[in-house]
């Protein structure tokens, strides 16, 4: 009698430990994007949608999280708030390193590419009102640099440090307002195009791009390997009358390398079968139809699945 009893309840333990394995797997990971107005929220919003429709990621759930940007989401990716981020490749590159703003912290060599997302461009916004040519002009001007624990704002920082500019702190989304209001002259927006925040930007009181180009922008794309050459394209924002020359870099989705692979594949796959689909969720997107979704980030290492995922067919066609 006593066997029969201790034989049912090892199973009943069992049941339980199988029961609370599955419930673990079937928890959310949580994915830190950016603010909600901003271009990496409305992107992993998307991303979640795609995953609920797909068969590929079946028991694959987000939980898409606003954050300040991505030094918040690395930070808090290390200190395992996170399971994913999207983040600028810039500062995926810095948190590996343990270098720029992440030099106090250290490296965080357990940081690892999943994949690559869309390209942001530097708009630098300023009022109609102001006679200012180029980045030299600002010296001596109130800009917004970006909000402080956004991507952007490092590269601002960097790019302006020998300008003497006038840094106004602002919340995220409030640029517009602020150059309306003649709170300050010029801002810098970091972000995915096309932007609802620079449409705000550019037509709320006729605010007008600047170019991004000098030698101040050369020795930064020279600095900094991920940082590139591109250009804002004439038809995205009805003000823009030809392609405003700039700097871009990437935005990366990152994770820690024991994030499950089972989950990343899932969600590599179900991004490669249905790129089309994502582009159409969100304008940002648009250029996953002709890249390939490897991050071309070499000195961060590719997370174990999606080093396996690329081997195979992660070419974009």
């Amino acid at each position: 009698m006593k066997g029969w009893w201790a034989r049912a309840a090892v199973a009943v333990v069992a049941a339980w430990v199988a029961v609370g394995a599955e419930r673990a797997e079937a928890k959310p990971l949580t994915l830190a994007t950016g603010p909600e107005l901003a271009t990496y929220f409305p992107v992993g919003v998307a991303l979640r949608m795609l995953l609920e429709q797909s068969p590929a990621a079946s028991g694959v759930e987000l939980a898409v999280l606003p954050t300040k940007g991505s030094v918040d989401n690395l930070d808090g990716l290390r200190a395992g708030r996170f399971d994913l981020a999207i983040v600028q490749a810039d500062l995926e590159l810095d948190a590996f390193r343990g270098t720029g703003v992440f030099a106090a912290s250290g490296r965080f060599e357990t940081l690892r590419s999943v994949m690559s997302l869309h390209e942001e461009g530097l708009a630098l916004v300023v009022r109609p009102d102001v006679k200012v040519k180029d980045l030299k002009g600002l010296k001596g001007r109130k800009v917004d640099l970006g909000a402080v624990g956004s991507g952007g704002r490092p590269i601002v920082e960097r790019l302006t440090a020998s300008l003497g500019v006038k840094p106004v702190e602002l919340r995220s989304g409030e640029s517009a307002a602020a150059l309306c209001d003649r709170r300050i002259d010029a801002a810098f927006l970091f972000i995915g195009h096309p932007s609802p925040v620079l449409v705000d930007a550019l037509s709320r009181c006729k605010a007008r791009l600047l170019p991004v180009v000098g030698p101040l922008a050369e020795a930064l794309i020279h600095d900094v390997p991920v940082v590139t050459a591109t250009s804002i394209p004439v038809d995205l924002y009805p003000t823009v009358r030809k392609p405003v020359p700039t700097l871009g870099v990437r935005a990366v989705l990152v994770a820690r390398a024991d994030t499950p692979d089972a989950a990343l594949t899932a969600i590599l796959t179900t991004v490669q079968q249905n790129r089309d689909l994502l582009r159409m969720m969100n304008p940002a997107l648009s250029d996953l139809r002709d890249r390939s979704l490897k991050p071309e980030v070499g000195a961060v290492p590719l997370h174990p699945a999606a080093e396996r995922f690329f081997e195979g067919a992660g070419k974009v066609n």
